[in-house]
């Protein structure tokens, strides 16, 4: 499929869009990665807080709960209690899901 990016290759690309819709030529990398870092902080510290974060299409973020669980380690098959934890959960939108099949179709 496609490759894997981390921040060190979103930076540039973020920069370059950030030229194209603003129309500004000098939007340097430090702009762009100092936009990415405030967007990733609204949203942790919003769902710190307890707050879903819904970002229009693409999707929503929420904090869920898990139970604790027994469960059991396939390499040697020992029972593991894992205990209760919180996760990030993603739930894609609708429009999102429907452009990713239709530019994925084979």
């Amino acid at each position: 499929m496609g490759e894997k990016l981390n921040k060190k290759e979103l930076v540039p690309l973020i920069r370059d869009k950030l030229k194209e819709i603003s129309g500004n030529d000098k939007v340097t990398k430090d702009d762009a990665e100092m936009a990415l870092d405030s967007v990733f902080e609204v949203i942790k510290k919003s769902l710190l807080r307890g707050d879903k974060v819904g970002i229009w299409g693409f999707g929503t973020f929420e904090i869920r709960k898990r139970k604790a669980r027994l469960d059991h380690d396939f390499g040697n098959g020992i029972k593991v209690d894992i205990p209760e934890q919180y996760g990030v959960k993603c739930n894609f939108s609708d429009k999102f899901k429907k452009e990713l099949n239709e530019k994925l179709k084979i």
